[in-house]
């Protein structure tokens, strides 16, 4: 598994952005961060070609690696796809001196053996609930969360969509918004029996 190095974010002025709404040019540095918890086919085109996007993303504090899916209906094979693309990709802009806060996602307990690895201990790290609620999938969530925890100790956790209240018992939480309507339209249009995140 490719390995996303501690860039030792500090979570006090953390901003995020989403990827779909920042700009390819800026007049000067943004203290933003930029963020994938957007389609797959969206993330794919940074995935096939990430130097395109470097310069773009320099101009931020930073981005947050790559939000592949891990849908449950997908073969054990194409989830750990997903997830060495986004340690891949994100170690990639790390050696092109971008910071990278890793996102860690995960589906059902074989999915654990290579969800937390390629992340070095200590990091802050950056999940999503988005898709979670449906269905009953809260406790394979939480289970998840809890290795998470228990593997990586990130001294905090940057959560996009609202946080179940019992993530707050084991590390400080920044909640990033979910970005409007039109992205809660197309996540319900998306939903399909067992996924486990949406994006």
């Amino acid at each position: 598994m490719p390995f996303i190095k501690n860039d030792h974010i500090q979570g006090e002025n953390f901003v995020y952005v989403g990827f779909q709404n920042s700009r390819k040019s800026l007049n000067g540095k943004s203290h933003e961060f930029v963020g994938f918890f957007t389609s797959d086919e969206r993330n794919e085109r940074v995935a096939n070609n990430p130097w395109k996007y470097f310069e773009w993303f320099k101009q931020y504090a930073g981005v947050l690696s790559l939000d592949l899916s891990n849908y449950l209906d997908m073969t054990y094979e194409e989830r750990w796809l997903n997830t060495y693309k986004s340690r891949a990709i994100g170690a990639l802009m790390q050696s092109a001196s971008i910071t990278v806060v890793p996102t860690i996602s995960w589906s059902d307990e074989p999915s654990h053996d290579y969800s937390f690895k390629g992340v070095e201990r200590g990091s802050v790290v950056a999940v999503s609930t988005l898709g979670t609620r449906l269905r009953g999938c809260q406790k394979l969530f939480m289970a998840g969360y809890s290795s998470l925890i228990d593997e990586i100790a990130p001294p905090l956790v940057i959560c996009y969509d609202n946080p179940y209240s019992c993530m707050f018992d084991y590390v400080p939480l920044i909640t990033i918004e979910h970005e409007g309507r039109a992205a809660s339209e197309f996540s319900a249009s998306r939903y399909r029996q067992g996924q486990m995140s949406l994006f």
